[in-house]
């Protein structure tokens, strides 16, 4: 994989998701409204088709990007470095693994493949979240409407990966992934 690219369309996807978040958010209890997730379905694109190791690192560059933009608790504004990535790292597993199942090069897969990967990556960051409110005093960033939120969110992401993987699929070529075949090319 050509990481200077997957650098530039990554850059790119993260301006578009935080410079739309006001046009596309569905109004919902947290500040923002309920938005895709442009990550995510970088993520499992990229997970579609790179080696184990390449989308591993891929996995956790994202989620750590998506770490940093997205406050955990809403009052103070608290950053907490881990739980997406740890999410998105666990959710590319899951799609290499669903990866030989289906036929690649469809934005309809990559859909389905966003689908099932956003919902274990979303379940490991709330699990995570809760897990940190157990021992934790102060304020707790895991309310109880976190995991309806965050199903919302993935319904949403789920939607947007059409368009968005349309996109991704015509500069496919850029990314420079390793063809998976054997024999001649």
């Amino acid at each position: 994989m050509r990481w200077a690219n997957f650098a530039i369309f990554t850059f790119i996807l993260l301006v578009v998701e935080h410079g739309m978040i006001q046009l596309w958010a569905i109004p919902a209890p947290p500040p923002d409204g309920v938005t895709p997730s442009l990550m995510l379905i970088m993520m499992v694109f990229v997970a579609m088709f790179a080696p184990t190791m390449t989308l591993a690192w891929a996995g956790i560059v994202l989620g750590l990007l998506v770490d940093l933009t997205w406050p955990a608790d809403w009052v103070s504004q608290i950053v907490i470095i881990g739980p997406h990535a740890l999410g998105f790292l666990a959710g590319a597993y899951l799609t290499v693994y669903l990866r030989n199942m289906f036929f690649r090069q469809s934005s309809l897969t990559l859909t389905v493949m966003v689908f099932f990967a956003g919902l274990l990556a979303h379940l490991v960051v709330v699990g995570l979240l809760w897990l940190r409110t157990i021992s934790w005093p102060g304020p707790h960033p895991v309310s109880d409407l976190l995991l309806v939120e965050r199903f919302f969110s993935l319904f949403y992401t789920t939607v947007m990966a059409v368009p968005v993987g349309f996109l991704l699929f015509k500069v496919h070529l850029a990314f420079g992934f390793q063809s998976t075949k054997k024999g001649r090319r």
